[in-house]
């Protein structure tokens, strides 16, 4: 594995770790070499027609006025700076947390303008092998009053944090543990969604 993408999960986990401990969430500025994302980012335009629109539910349901992006899942296994970097980082994370994560999948996603997910939760009551969210954004020039934001919720409620999805904006948190929203925008949101899981097969 390279030893770049080694020592830049390492940094991300020294800063994630304690905020995971404390609070169970965090989000880190310019976590990856801004170069790394766009290998990723030129996904967007160049397999747009492969894009589908999200189903939720065990049914696997059609429901824009409850969630409204576009997917492309991605192989774990792509050669990309990126996923030997999520790699090292799920090490990483077993090694703090003795987790004993087997693998993460990770999508692109894009909403189109006005599009959103209304609140749910990544793994209702341990119901699925999902253990760890992460999110990164690829918006570029991206403005406060563009929208898209992510709001991460207390069991009661109450809003933890606000993520504006920026460029190398990345947002981590347990996925048992947190409500969540995406909230819409005034023009396409993209980004990188996954979960460490512990499981080694979806």
């Amino acid at each position: 594995m390279d030893k770049m993408q080694a020592e830049t999960a390492a940094i991300t986990a020294d800063y994630v770790e304690p905020l995971l401990l404390t609070q169970g969430w965090a989000v880190i500025r310019d976590a990856v070499p801004s170069e790394w994302l766009q290998e990723l980012a030129a996904d967007f335009s160049k397999h747009r027609h492969e894009f589908k629109a999200a189903a939720i539910g065990k049914g696997r349901e059609l429901n824009p006025d409850t969630r409204g992006d576009l997917t492309m899942w991605l192989e774990e296994t792509d050669p990309r700076n990126i996923f030997s970097y999520l790699e090292c980082l799920q090490q990483e994370f077993n090694r703090r947390f003795f987790w004993g994560l087997k693998r993460f999948e990770c999508h692109l996603a894009i909403y189109p303008p006005g599009g959103g997910y209304e609140r749910h939760i990544d793994n209702p009551h341990g119901q699925n092998p999902r253990k760890l969210t992460f999110l990164a954004y690829m918006n570029e020039n991206w403005a406060t009053g563009d929208g898209g934001e992510l709001q991460i919720f207390s069991d009661d409620g109450l809003v933890l944090t606000e993520v504006e999805p920026r460029w190398n904006n990345w947002c981590f948190f347990l996925s048992e543990n947190f409500p969540h929203q995406v909230l819409p925008s005034t023009k396409d949101r993209q980004s990188l969604s996954g979960w460490f899981r512990h499981d080694l097969h979806i």
